[in-house]
């Protein structure tokens, strides 16, 4: 069970040495995109310690349909009921949820991993495993 609360705030943007804040968090650089959402690093300036915030825009979200039924907001919506529920050393741990109406979007303030994604890693194994059957099979051809 989970210990700290996550807490659902509004949104105040501002723009610091010309970089982007979000409430109490200083953007960093991008570090990755994927169908919903942009992710970056970012700087919690009241604690001094490094998370993940994944960006989405909730208009864009509430357009894709996923299923006769749901849209990808849908998904995302469960996604965040999930991750609020989660607490394990192997899952990156959900700490803020950040809502702003006015610009429709929606921010994941996440713990970081260094390491990346597990779909990264993932692909990584699968690609070098693939090289080794093919190196494998080219040498039994020979």
């Amino acid at each position: 069970v989970r210990h700290t609360s996550i807490t659902t705030t509004s949104c105040v943007s501002t723009k610091v040495c010309g970089k982007e804040r979000i409430n109490q968090y200083q953007i960093m650089q991008k570090v990755g995109s994927g169908s919903f959402a942009d992710v970056f690093v970012c700087f919690d300036v009241t604690n001094n310690k490094i998370y993940a915030m994944k960006v989405m825009n909730k208009t864009k979200l509430r357009r894709k349909t996923i299923s006769m039924a749901s849209n990808a907001f849908d998904s995302v919506k469960t996604e965040m009921v999930i991750m609020k529920k989660l607490d394990h050393p192997f899952i990156c741990k959900l700490y803020e949820i950040i809502d702003d109406p006015n610009q429709h979007k929606l921010y994941l303030i996440i713990e970081y991993s260094k390491q990346g994604s597990l779909e990264r890693k993932v692909d990584k194994i699968y690609k070098a495993d693939r090289r080794k059957a093919k190196k494998s099979s080219t040498a039994l051809d020979a």
